[in-house]
């Protein structure tokens, strides 16, 4: 008897008889169609306002932005510990990953792409999580076959290397950054790389681009500590700036109290001229302008080329889609000053073809604060979203044998880390993204129940903050400088930024108060009518123009400003104390080395001001002005002087002193705090519907919220609360004695 098969299942047969008869093995049919491949459509992506702060928007959609992502050296997403992370932060209901791709495991010396690989990375990732949102970081270094092949390309340090174990940080081993040659072949490649992943079905998840390149990826020179760059492409570089700031040979000689004989026989300044500084703690306008005009090049020059390749990205792909950085960065040792080749801001915050800016945390430590690398005010005043990337160990170990930054000793200290990092972004309208180097690094840095449980809170808690108009009560503002830090010593000998930038700024999340930080050159872009309080930090070299918007907008009735050491010190062309007098309204000069420490006293408070390790101080010579600090030898170290109704302090250090001078300065200017009875290393944040306070060392706290009565409450050592801005209730799992109603 014949049989007859269903249509359906000739239908489903058909395909592989066709195989069969072509000499096909069964074992090699196509496999059907991935789940993520079948569920939705092309993604685009972007960053605008919504409710108050910048988000991440996918197909419309506004998301928080909250990413996990693997290392390098955990690319192979489709097995083992890689895999595992990866299900567990998509069981924890996160959508934005974020992978890393590099130029030097990825592109061929024949120019081609290993695109299986990395789609394989990519699509590991969707097989976990089909609905994934793909953020790749594509780090643009060179190969090791193009530094062979273009040697006359590559970085010189300035520093004499006599072993290769000094020679850190790429050094004369990586691309020079001012090579045409490695900007053409950066540019060509990513454009290439973007192109062909565009044609992928893997590329239809991805929602934007991370561009790593210098060292870690986060455009710092190679060879940083070694003061680069000697190489021939960054001379020229340097030949080509100085013509067009000076002009002739001549004119570049009177600028720089140098005798170049010929254009050509210029060279960049040596590694001990680099540390040859005029005044003190300053670089002298004049007679440092070869060495200023030098930083300013290189950053100008690693400016340029990271925005020509965002630009490019943009231009490539045919989608909306998000291009991030790691740039900006202001707080964090090493990683900041004129060597660092960051301080081209301008360039990148206003560039249209970038969308956020990135950083590891700074103040790293577990007695740190934990703050954002830059001044996420600013990053939000330009229209970009900060994230903060979320690199430190938790008590299953650090990224590698090194102990720093420190390691938490137990699960209370990783949870409570967790929190004080996660509650800047939630505070300040921004985002961070969990990147995991552990354990030592395929992964798995959260993996115990407690972790994970915390991060799916926590990205809960950002959801729904999402949700809420944002508000941050700051009537505080800091203002601060990336230029400045052409003016002062090389970053390893600075003392002087160092207490007012992080020290600072700890203290100042001490206080309980809501505060803003920003850059001078986003000072025009900010409403200044919440502020009681403005208070000018290492912002050495003012313009005219910066002058007169001071003296204009900031200095007004009602308002109290804090200058501080050499604020306005020179104007670019010359130092001066003039510039400072002229700017704060009393007479300023320069004191003696050896007056020693100044002792100040506020509402009732006295303390010394730590100037320990600095060269330059100044004092007041001012006989309208009160003063109310001294130095031993009697001159007057600080003094405050009301100027047409505006409060205007002068300390003629650095701000670096107790919590309670800081307390004292904030309840002159009549700031509110939200949190009291803190001590030295609390932090506190406030913003974006909640107050969030770390504690080091624990104790009795009073939560103030908006409307609410105020609670107190005891910390155990090491812990980070939330609690709601109007209400005071708790955001969070808080290991805290009951709480009692404030007398």
């Amino acid at each position: 008897m014949k049989h007859t098969l269903p249509l359906v299942i000739i239908m489903l047969l058909a395909p592989l008889a066709s195989l069969r008869a072509a000499g096909k093995a069964t074992s090699e049919v196509v496999p059907p169609m991935p789940v993520w491949q079948r569920t939705t459509g092309k993604l685009e992506a972007m960053v605008a306002p919504y409710k108050g702060r910048n988000v991440i928007f996918v197909n419309g959609r506004p998301m928080a932005p909250q990413m996990y992502s693997g290392t390098e050296h955990s690319r192979e997403t489709w097995a083992g510990q890689p895999r595992k992370s990866l299900e567990e932060f998509t069981a924890l209901g996160y959508e934005i990953f974020q992978t890393d791709l590099w130029l030097k495991y990825s592109l061929r010396p024949d120019g081609t792409f290993d695109m299986e690989g990395v789609r394989r990375q990519l699509a590991g990732i969707l097989e976990v999580n089909p609905q994934a949102k793909l953020v790749v970081r594509i780090n643009v270094s060179a190969p090791k076959w193009w530094l062979e092949q273009n040697p006359n390309e590559t970085c010189k340090v300035t520093a004499k290397i006599e072993t290769p174990k000094q020679d850190v940080f790429g050094g004369n081993r990586a691309e020079s950054l001012a090579s045409g040659e490695y900007a053409a072949f950066a540019g060509k490649y990513l454009k290439q790389f973007v192109a062909e992943l565009e044609q992928t079905p893997e590329g239809d998840r991805v929602i934007g681009f991370h561009i790593g390149g210098g060292v870690y990826g986060e455009w710092h020179y190679y060879g940083i500590y070694n003061e680069p760059d000697a190489s021939e492409p960054m001379r020229r570089q340097f030949i080509a700036f100085a013509r067009r700031k000076h002009g002739a040979l001549d004119r570049i000689n009177a600028a720089w109290h140098t005798s170049f004989p010929a254009l050509d026989k210029l060279v960049v300044p040596s590694f001990e001229r680099r540390y040859e500084v005029s005044d003190g703690d300053f670089r002298d306008a004049q007679r440092d302008r070869y060495v200023i005009d030098y930083y300013e090049c290189q950053q100008a020059t690693v400016g340029a080329l990271v925005n020509g390749l965002a630009k490019s990205v943009k231009e490539t792909w045919s989608r909306p889609t998000i291009v991030g950085l790691f740039y900006g960065y202001f707080y964090g040792g090493w990683t900041v000053g004129a060597q660092s080749s960051q301080c081209d801001i301008q360039t990148l915050f206003r560039s249209p073809y970038v969308d956020y800016f990135s950083g590891p945390y700074a103040s790293r430590d577990m007695n740190g604060s934990g703050i954002p690398r830059s001044l996420v005010k600013s990053v939000a005043l330009n229209g970009k979203v900060w994230l903060t990337e979320h690199d430190g160990g938790t008590h299953l170990g650090n990224i590698s044998n090194s102990q720093f930054p420190s390691v938490p000793k137990d699960a209370a200290q990783s949870l409570a880390r967790m929190r004080r990092n996660f509650m800047y972004g939630l505070t300040d309208g921004a985002g961070q993204w969990w990147y995991d180097f552990g354990p030592k690094n395929r992964s798995g840095w959260w993996s115990t129940p407690a972790m994970l449980a915390e991060a799916k809170g926590l990205l809960g808690l950002a959801d729904a903050c999402l949700e809420r108009p944002y508000e941050k009560p700051s009537d505080v503002l800091v203002v601060y400088d990336m230029a400045a830090f052409n003016y002062v010593r090389p970053a390893k000998a600075d003392r002087l930024t160092k207490m007012i930038t992080e020290a600072m700024t700890d203290s100042l999340l001490g206080t309980g108060a809501a505060f803003d930080r920003i850059f001078l050159m986003d000072l025009p872009l900010a409403d200044l009518s919440p502020y009681k309080l403005v208070i000018f930090g290492n912002t050495f070299a003012l313009n005219a123009t910066q002058r007169a918007y001071i003296k204009e907008h900031v200095l007004k009735a009602g308002r109290t400003v804090v200058f501080m050491s050499g604020c306005g010190y020179t104007d670019g062309e010359t130092n001066s104390t003039v510039l400072i007098s002229s700017l704060v309204g009393m007479k300023i000069e320069k004191a003696a080395e050896q007056d020693g420490h100044p002792t100040v006293t506020l509402s009732g408070q006295t303390a010394d001001l730590d100037d320990n390790g600095l060269v330059s101080r100044f004092r007041v010579a001012d006989r309208d002005a009160q003063g109310i600090g001294a130095y031993p030898s009697g001159s007057t170290a600080a003094a405050v002087k009301d100027i047409s109704g505006c409060k205007v302090y002068y300390f003629g250090v650095p701000l670096k002193a107790p919590l309670a001078i800081f307390k004292a300065l904030l309840a002159d200017a009549h700031i509110r705090t939200f949190v009291d009875n803190t001590v030295e290393k609390d932090y506190v944040a406030v913003g974006g519907g909640l107050i969030g306070i770390c504690s080091v060392n624990g104790g009795e706290k009073t939560i103030k919220p908006l409307s609410g009565a105020a609670t107190r409450l005891s910390l155990p050592p090491y812990t980070t609360a939330y609690f709601d801005l109007q209400t005071g209730a708790p955001l969070s799992a808080i290991p805290a004695a009951p709480q009692k109603a404030a007398p």
